[in-house]
């Protein structure tokens, strides 16, 4: 994850991006790991729908989880769990973001139903494979 202008976002360590050196004035340099595969911007998550699937996949595939075939069976699945937080009209179920590599489609979650932002250093995921939505 990361702002929308491709740098860490607000509270970086609850999506795993870690402190890499400190300047003379003691300010970070934080480096994400990992595929990014969505923007934080405001209360909202922007997901990359190829990138976020494919992620999805790798992690059902090594936890012997099942998920929907599809995307468009996942995002569906979201939107009938209540997990779609904007969307540009009742026909499509994305919105527009715009991003440091330009104006991009974007799954749009709430940040709350994704991570919990708890003391510095920890992060607890709210979604989880075994959820009725997957």
């Amino acid at each position: 994850m990361a702002d929308t202008r491709g740098n860490a976002p607000e509270s970086p360590e609850a999506f795993g991006w870690e402190i890499v050196q400190t300047d003379k004035e003691g300010f970070p340099t934080w480096r994400g790991h990992g595929r990014r595969i969505c923007w934080v911007k405001d209360e909202h998550i922007y997901l990359d729908q190829n990138a976020a699937y494919s992620e999805v996949q790798k992690l059902a595939s090594s936890q012997h989880a099942t998920i929907p075939p599809s995307q468009t069976s996942l995002w569906k699945r979201l939107d009938e769990a209540g997990k779609i937080a904007i969307r540009d009209d009742k026909e499509h179920i994305t919105t527009k973001v715009q991003t440091a590599e330009g104006r991009k489609r974007a799954i749009c979650l709430r940040l709350a139903d994704v991570v919990e932002l708890p003391e510095p250093g920890r992060a607890t995921s709210q979604l989880r494979l075994d959820d009725p939505v997957f």
